[in-house]
């Protein structure tokens, strides 16, 4: 009897975690799809009111990555074709720019970036 019960919790359970697992899937804004070769997705949480443009700063580049619009979410993608540093500049419109920190970034990363809802007072912003 205690084998059968002990079977149906870890059954009840399974269960109860994959009916989430695929909920949380569904409700997910950020999709984990494979990203194309030669290209770094970037998923950025904006938190602060202010729309922000991005860029990123590799070795010897800047490009225009994209804009998140202020308390939204976005995905954002571009051209990188080999291992090298990567910074992203964050211009708020009509606030500061802030710079984040370096990173190596390779091709087919998926880089997680989440602007706060102060950036003044961060130490990377003019």
């Amino acid at each position: 009897m205690r084998k059968t019960l002990i079977s149906i919790a870890a059954l009840v359970v399974i269960t109860a975690c994959a009916s989430s697992g695929r909920a949380v899937e569904r409700g997910q804004p950020f999709t984990r799809d494979a990203v194309a070769e030669g290209t770094i997705r970037v998923h950025v949480q904006n938190d602060n009111f202010m729309d922000a443009r991005l860029y990123a700063i590799g070795s010897s580049s800047r490009q225009h990555l994209g804009i998140v619009v202020g308390k939204q979410q976005a995905v954002l993608e571009i051209p990188w074709d080999f291992s090298k540093p990567l910074r992203i500049e964050i211009d708020l419109l009509a606030g500061p720019k802030c710079t984040t920190d370096t990173i190596e970034a390779d091709p087919g990363d998926i880089l997680d970036l989440r602007i706060e809802s102060v950036l003044s007072r961060s130490a990377a912003c003019s």
